[in-house]
């Protein structure tokens, strides 16, 4: 059977690369990980642009979409198998199983006006926000389930990522270079609630 260079790509470091003369596999395999959950974008293909060939997964789904990168995502803890299978008229011939190891996402940060953990925040400061830095390329933002803020002896608490009235009249009031607590409940692309924590001084 004809087997063609092909390439394998998937967010956002791993690339194998596989030939049959002679044969050649390349790959980084300490950056051998997807994340469990996360839709991580696929491309594949040939050399010579032969499409004679599928990829199967196990511990997860495989999304093929024409228009755009495919979609691979992991469901299952620790490992998962990824088959690149080459097809010839009848028959058909696995040309290479990818094991893959699974991983919980990294913890996002919390924005609390757009100001990270140890900032200092308006008074006015209200939207309250879960994504990755700029050193996680991941592009996903987080959904705020509840959340708690801690000051003075007191707590004020809410849902969603916006500010309640009562926790506003508070925060307006606090006095410049007080310490706050703001405890947050979110979800996931893996629909696990998860929480953090991060502290803010008042200008």
């Amino acid at each position: 059977m004809k087997r063609n260079l092909l390439y394998f790509s998937f967010l956002f470091l791993n690339k194998i690369l596989f030939s049959q003369e002679p044969p050649v596999v390349l790959a980084m395999p300490e950056q051998n990980f997807l994340y469990r959950g996360y839709d991580h974008h696929v491309t594949t293909g040939t050399l010579d642009g032969d499409t004679n060939y599928r990829v199967e997964i196990e511990g997860g789904s495989y999304q093929e979409n024409v228009l755009g990168p495919h979609i691979l995502t992991p469901s299952v803890d620790n490992f998962g198998f990824l088959r690149v299978i080459f097809l010839d008229k009848s028959t058909s011939d696995t040309l290479n199983t990818l094991c893959y190891k699974v991983v919980s996402l990294p913890p996002p940060n919390i924005y609390f006006g757009g100001k990270e953990d140890g900032e200092k925040i308006l008074r006015s400061t209200e939207m309250i926000n879960l994504k990755y830095g700029p050193h996680i390329a991941l592009n996903w933002s987080y959904n705020v389930i509840s959340w708690v803020i801690i000051a003075n002896g007191r707590e004020f608490h809410g849902s969603g990522n916006l500010l309640n009235s009562e926790a506003k009249k508070f925060l307006a009031g606090l006095e410049s270079g007080k310490w706050l607590t703001l405890e947050v409940s979110y979800k996931g692309p893996d629909n696990l609630v998860r929480k953090r924590s991060a502290r803010y001084s008042v200008l």
